[in-house]
């Protein structure tokens, strides 16, 4: 019952954050504020608090301006529900795992979430969400290795080696492609991935994002939808193998055999 009663509040809160998290992605690539109401995007008519409830005010309204018929974007639903999907998966896999680690994976999830919908949208990795972020984390890492009696060097050591690491995959590739192959704003997301996953898990998240790129990526070309020449953003499925890495990478690594 107890667990119930955990994930439905895990649920009601990532839709809220969600709610939120579509606001950062419509504003700060545009470097807009975040205070103020959302608006429609035809009318401008300020919208109305219930016209703004995660989920259920896309269902009431079938997505469309009651005033204008102005449509709302489906994506705002959708990360509402992936918002909910990932702190709902993040808090049933919390098991014996610290409070401060549950909380640091769910923001890292729900901001590479967001780089992730800005990068499709727009081909874009704004810095002033990724490196702020990136610098959190590592904070919080660290005043985690501080509390610890013993092995706090190592843990500090594991998260900026592997943030290292994370970075400097990205970095090579760019440097030998000049640009063609990942962008610059890959390199902070890779940095933010090895400061999220400090160890084997890395690998997994960015195994899986390739292997999901190449399969997204040869579909496409075989569809006709993409060229060879094509860029495809990459971040989103950076984010995908992220969550692969959360919810299921240490079940992949204990099947290898490679924790």
């Amino acid at each position: 019952m107890t667990a119930t009663i955990s994930m439905v509040f895990a649920a009601i809160g990532g839709a809220i954050l969600g709610s939120f998290a579509n606001v950062c992605i419509d504003r700060l690539p545009m470097r807009g504020s975040l205070r103020g109401r959302s608006q429609c995007d035809r009318c401008r008519r300020t919208l109305r608090w219930w016209e703004l409830l995660p989920v259920i005010s896309a269902m009431m309204l079938r997505h469309h301006c009651p005033r204008c018929g102005g449509g709302f974007a489906v994506r705002n639903t959708l990360v509402e529900l992936g918002c909910a999907a990932l702190l709902v998966g993040v808090t049933w896999g919390a098991g014996a795992r610290p409070w401060q680690e549950t909380v640091v994976l769910a923001f890292g999830l729900l901001v590479l979430l967001i780089l992730a919908c800005i990068d499709l949208e727009r081909g874009v990795v704004p810095d002033v969400i990724s490196i702020p972020v990136l610098v959190g984390i590592v904070l919080v890492r660290m005043g985690t290795a501080w509390q610890m009696s013993d092995g706090w060097v190592m843990h500090l050591g594991q998260v900026l080696l592997f943030g290292g690491v994370g970075a400097g995959w990205f970095w090579i590739q760019h440097r030998l492609s000049r640009g063609a192959w990942v962008g610059d704003g890959d390199i902070r997301v890779g940095a933010l991935l090895g400061a999220l996953f400090p160890g084997s898990l890395l690998a997994v998240a960015l195994g899986a994002a390739y292997i999901v790129g190449g399969l997204i990526g040869g579909v496409l070309l075989a569809t006709g939808l993409a060229q060879r020449k094509s860029r495809l953003p990459f971040v989103p499925f950076l984010f995908l193998g992220a969550v692969v890495a959360a919810m299921v990478g240490t079940s992949i690594l204990e099947w290898y055999d490679f924790s």
